[in-house]
């Protein structure tokens, strides 16, 4: 199925919205599970489903039931990854559903506008989904560690998180 209005195909938009039954239908009728991403601010269908603002783990479950890629690629502005999108808005069950289909934790941001899962995660006071990215593997920056994920937390008062992540480097330093 072709891109429409704002370079969305019906599933990524349908995705997006939550709606479980245009998903299903659209699927039905062979629509692309995988269709990439506008190349700016664009998801595939499962990236939409992981970051709106109340995901519907049915969705998400049917499209990787249907192979959708768990670890795409963000469109390269703005983009992001299905575990970022999650990890940004906080949603550790769709986490943990993409980690069971092997999401990786550590894959790089959009090129212009991105965030690393763990920096979105951070930015936005996310304790428990830092936690669950930690445990999950998350690696830092080879030569800072998670000091842009500190200074963010910081910048925007989630002082824990900022502390979790010190201890998190210093654990690993040891």
């Amino acid at each position: 199925m072709t891109s429409g209005r704002g370079g969305k195909t019906p599933i990524q938009l349908a995705a997006e919205k939550g709606r479980l039954e245009i998903v299903k239908l659209l699927l039905k009728h062979g629509a692309q599970v995988n269709a990439p991403p506008a190349p700016r601010f664009g998801k595939t269908a499962l990236q939409a489903a992981a970051c709106c603002e109340s995901p519907a783990l049915d969705i998400i479950q049917i499209l990787l039931e249907e192979g959708a890629d768990v670890n795409a690629e963000p469109a390269m502005e703005g983009g992001l990854t299905a575990i970022q999108g999650a990890a940004i808005q906080g949603h550790v069950n769709v986490a943990l559903a993409l980690l069971k289909a092997h999401a990786r934790v550590n894959d790089p941001p959009a090129i212009k506008y991105g965030q690393t899962a763990v920096d979105g995660a951070a930015e936005h006071g996310r304790l428990d989904m830092v936690k669950l990215l930690l445990e999950a593997g998350a690696v830092g920056d080879p030569d800072t560690g998670f000091e842009k994920a500190v200074k963010a937390a910081e910048k925007y008062g989630h002082f824990a998180v900022a502390d979790l992540l010190r201890e998190h480097m210093h654990s690993q330093a040891a």
